[in-house]
């Protein structure tokens, strides 16, 4: 049976993350300006795209003067939004400008980062005015299912959902699922989430209430429970918390390069010897993320495992990170970090003949494979809420037996 990877899903996701953590900052200028609080004239059609996005390394000085509005005038239309927009515009931002025939603005409108609020800067008889709007949002909950046939990124895109739906998916099933192994030809999938519209328009992703996925004989399904204040996330079948002690695999990585085994060929020394590791290859500078939380040990050089980084963990387990090009910056021995955590970076320090993450973990002192181990998982439903959570699977099983196409939430 042929095995596939989500080949472009999390680089893609990963590209756009990192165009969305860009900022350019606003101009400063001295002063202050007071923000009118005169009502500006509504617009209408807010949910539908505002026609021009912010550039990289793009001011807002510098969209105003394309408008052909005067420098002297941009000092307080920046303070103006100021009043209602205290932070940076961004590369992708939404953005629309309106000017009278010499040039003087008439409205100024950006949307935040999620693009259910805008931001208007408004000119009346009396100056300029400010405010933000909240779209109002309207709530779908629909249901998908697919069978994968290339990848699970494929499969879902080719349905017309976004990238950001598939990295939600990904995420709620990587305490169970390592993505880049185990996803085969034939497996089937099937979801129930939200999705919000402004009128026609949509606007982002909710939660995923429901999802199931079938990877050849096995079979993981988890429903959203949040009865009260205290317990809320994902629970299986059986009410037990999907989130487990340990990820599944600490990086994003290419390939398995070397598994564990008692006995390898140590590829620069050419004898053999143990190897209580699994090496996971990929690119100089991927990060490192924490594989449960705990405590940092140490971090720093360690002969032939190059920079290294260990880590102790509840119930006796520790981890190890070993050929890392570096450290996430504030690591050192002691830090407490918490699951997903970046904590170092890949790289080829030490005996390495390529860059790769030489994972270990060990329990009570002895080193078991990573790939075999089964971790705890931290929570169950209480038996308070035994009847509330029987209600929710009931709810949402049928969804995710017949994988019906949308349906509104009532």
């Amino acid at each position: 049976m042929r095995r596939f990877f989500i080949t472009g899903g999390s680089t893609a996701i990963g590209l756009v993350v990192a165009l969305m953590a860009f900022s350019s900052p606003f101009d400063r200028a001295p002063g202050s300006v007071p923000v009118i609080k005169a009502a500006p004239p509504r617009i209408q059609g807010l949910g539908a795209p505002l026609g021009s996005v912010v550039q990289k390394d793009q001011t807002l000085s510098q969209i105003l003067a394309a408008q052909g509005i005067k420098p002297d005038r941009h000092a307080r239309i920046v303070q103006t939004l100021k009043g209602v927009y205290a932070t940076h515009i961004f590369p992708g931002q939404e953005y629309k400008i309106t000017t009278t025939p010499d040039s003087l603005l008439t409205t100024l409108t950006l949307k935040s980062r999620d693009r259910c609020t805008v931001y208007r800067v408004t000119a009346n008889d009396t100056g300029l005015c400010a405010d933000s709007l909240a779209l109002p949002l309207t709530k779908i909950t629909r249901s998908l299912s697919g069978t994968l046939e290339s990848s699970l990124y494929s499969a879902i895109s080719s349905l017309g959902e976004s990238p950001e739906l598939i990295q939600a998916m990904i995420d709620l099933f990587s305490w169970d699922i390592n993505w880049f192994f185990d996803p085969r030809e034939g497996d089937h999938f099937c979801l129930v989430y939200e999705k919000y519209y402004c009128g026609e328009e949509f606007m982002k992703y909710g939660r995923i209430l429901a999802a199931t996925y079938v990877n050849g004989d096995r079979r993981f399904t988890v429903y959203h429970f949040n009865p009260d204040s205290v317990v809320n996330g994902y629970f299986n079948e059986n009410g037990v918390s999907a989130k487990k002690a340990f990820l599944k695999a600490p990086l994003t990585y290419h390939h398995i390069s070397s598994r564990f085994s008692r006995s390898r060929l140590h590829p620069i020394l050419k004898v053999y010897r143990p190897h209580f590791a699994v090496d996971y290859a990929a690119a100089t500078g991927t990060p490192v993320k924490a594989a449960a939380d705990g405590v940092v040990t140490s971090a720093g050089a360690h002969g032939g495992y190059g920079n290294m980084l260990s880590l102790r963990h509840a119930g006796s387990y520790n981890s190890y990170y070993g050929h890392l090009s570096g450290f996430a910056r504030g690591i050192h021995s002691g830090n407490r970090v918490r699951q997903g955590d970046i904590i170092g970076y890949v790289g080829s320090t030490g005996l390495a003949t390529g860059p790769h993450l030489d994972y270990r973990i060990s329990l009570n002192g002895r080193f078991i494979d990573p790939l075999k181990m089964a971790p705890p998982s931290l929570s169950s439903v209480p038996a308070l809420f035994a009847g509330a959570f029987d209600e929710v699977k009931e709810k949402y099983r049928h969804k995710l037996l017949s994988g019906e196409p949308a349906y509104a939430d009532k």
